[in-house]
């Protein structure tokens, strides 16, 4: 017998909903996850935040200081001083120079008695004694460097010691005095600073004839009173070094110690001649020694010898003995 459509064709709808009511049962039991409590309310805006300040960067870190230096108060003098090597090759330098031009008067060892020194008068200085005639620096101290380099270049006129200047470097003098100062251990202390004069000094005509007088007073006895060198004290003079000397005869204008400029022979009065009965006058005042020195010059201005020292020249050295 056959099923009527109507009866059946309901069954698998219902069928269907009866198989799934229990899915959508378990489905509505459970409850709607909680929001979190952080969470605003949804009809309400969430609270501003406020923003924390920033922070300050970190310090620096501190520069550490520099070690405080501790320089030896003679360091300018360090700086400046040649090294021990460089003072062996001036002085070895210096050694083959004066071997080769000076050493036949002076001696190889510096004590005056090379072959040529019995031919000369005045004799050749010796080096080991530290006394030296012409110098800038108070009497009874050592020449300074420049003395010797100043006597090394223009020698000493009216005697047999020639002028160097055209044939030696400053360097080759230099190293030249080096060997010199070597002879002698004088020269191992400290420098003494040469003396300085005023630069205004009058050496004028009216200068000269103020110092006339005292010419008379104080040089006649040696030099003479027209300054001839003839004074009652010249004869049988003698050095230090028992070698016969004579006062100079100053009407020549020729004077040993310089002749380029009125000052040379200021100092000579001032420092006086080592080694010789020339006494320095130091302690005259300065422009009593200018006028003294004014009127030694006034004494050569009519000889062939006499020189301008503005020129600068040096006298000939035609008559001198060698």
């Amino acid at each position: 017998m056959s099923r009527s459509p109507t009866r059946t064709g309901w069954l698998a709808p219902a069928l269907i909903a009866l198989l799934a009511a229990p899915v959508f049962a378990q489905d509505a039991e459970e409850p709607p996850a909680e929001a979190p409590e952080s969470e605003a309310p949804a009809d309400e805006a969430p609270a501003p935040q406020e923003t924390p300040p920033p922070e300050p960067p970190p310090p620096a870190p501190a520069t550490p200081e520099p070690p405080a230096l501790s320089l030896p108060p003679d360091l300018p003098a360090l700086v400046a001083a040649p090294s021990d090597q460089a003072l062996a090759a001036e002085l070895a330098r210096g050694t083959r120079i004066y071997n080769s031009k000076c050493a036949t008067c002076h001696g190889a060892d510096g004590t005056g008695d090379g072959p040529s020194a019995r031919y000369l008068a005045p004799a050749p200085r010796d080096f080991t004694s530290g006394l030296f005639k012409f110098r800038s620096t108070p009497s009874g101290a050592p020449p300074s460097d420049d003395d010797l380099a100043r006597t090394v270049r223009q020698g000493v006129p009216g005697t047999s010691m020639p002028p160097f200047a055209r044939e030696l470097s400053d360097a080759d003098v230099a190293a030249v005095v080096a060997t010199v100062k070597s002879f002698s251990d004088r020269f191992d202390g400290d420098p003494v600073e040469p003396l300085v004069f005023a630069e205004d000094l009058d050496f004028s005509d009216a200068a000269a004839a103020r110092g006339a007088p005292l010419f008379g007073a104080l040089c006649g006895s040696c030099h003479g009173p027209e300054g001839r060198g003839d004074g009652p004290a010249a004869g049988g003079m003698v050095d230090l070094w028992g070698d016969p000397i004579a006062p100079t005869d100053l009407t020549l204008g020729l004077f040993k110690a310089g002749n380029d400029s009125p000052y040379d022979l200021l100092r000579t009065i001032t420092t006086g001649i080592e080694g010789t009965a020339m006494v320095p006058w130091a302690g005259l005042p300065e422009q009593q020694r200018a006028e003294l020195a004014a009127y030694v010059l006034s004494l050569g201005q009519g000889s062939s010898w006499f020189t301008s020292w503005d020129a600068g020249r040096y006298p000939a050295r035609d008559g001198l003995s060698d």
